[in-house]
């Protein structure tokens, strides 16, 4: 299938407004959208401010997307939702409330049939997010708020769940290895073991952290395209205060979107 797409070209987070170029663009070529080096937009416009549907946080693995994303929803459970995921795993006593549980041939029919937002397959077990959960949440009047792969992002960029797209950019390296020997300082002199293992950037080893680096200028690099704002994990408290004032930005200030969302 080939669609015939109108897009601004954007350099370094500028849109140009010079005249539209217009592309073929095949399906079957959609990973070079993903890996290509030319940044491309479909055709943007300004609109009045308005709520996003949902609220989607990318960024390698440890710089804090679960801890931004449960305590956005511990602030204001009546505004903001997430999903439970699915699982084909059997049911733990200690985790009745914690995922829905499928027949392992009914999920993979439902991964086949494009029912899920997300899907991996960890152990012997497959784990994933169907669009439907998404739906519920958003069903129920709530921002749904969601820790997704990037490799996602293209799934639910669209008119339907109109997302707003937060990037948690990893600070450099040095800077991290000065937040890790700050808290493990601070952890030592509160001697509570439990804390520490509650934080994952205690736990990580020197090469981890050099991996959260390099994973965090790769999704930059690869699925910028996507983002509407970028936050830099420097501080927690920062950054979430960040976050929540640009989620409050969203009902009070005009937004550049896709025009197709209001086609």
């Amino acid at each position: 299938m080939i669609f015939l797409i109108d897009i601004y070209l954007v350099v370094c987070g500028l849109i140009d407004r010079r005249k539209k170029k217009r592309l073929l663009f095949n399906v079957k070529d959609s990973s070079l959208f993903d890996k290509g080096d030319i940044c491309l937009y479909q055709e943007v416009a300004r609109m009045p401010p308005f709520a996003r549907k949902c609220l989607i946080l990318v960024g390698a693995h440890g710089v804090g997307r679960r801890t931004l994303k449960s305590r956005l929803i511990a602030l204001d459970p009546d505004r903001f939702g997430t999903t439970k995921p699915h699982t084909s795993r059997s049911l733990r006593i200690e985790e009745a409330n914690a995922y829905f549980h499928m027949d392992r041939n009914e999920m993979e029919t439902d991964i086949e049939k494009g029912g899920f937002l997300e899907h991996g397959l960890y152990g012997e077990h497959l784990y994933g997010t169907k669009f439907e959960s998404v739906r519920r949440v958003i069903q129920s009047s709530k921002m749904c708020v969601l820790d997704i792969e990037p490799t996602a992002l293209k799934l639910i960029c669209n008119k339907e769940f109109m997302p707003y797209v937060v990037f948690i950019k990893a600070p450099n390296l040095d800077y991290l290895r000065h937040m890790q020997h700050n808290d493990k300082q601070r952890m030592s002199k509160m001697r509570t073991k439990s804390s520490m293992g509650n934080n994952s950037l205690l736990n990580l080893s020197a090469k981890d952290l050099e991996q959260v680096v390099l994973e965090s200028d790769a999704l930059e690099h690869d699925y910028h395209t996507y983002f509407d704002l970028t936050l830099v994990a420097d501080d927690i408290e920062k950054t979430f205060e960040q976050l929540v004032r640009a989620v409050e930005a969203l009902s009070a200030e005009p937004q550049w979107v896709n025009v197709q969302w209001f086609s």
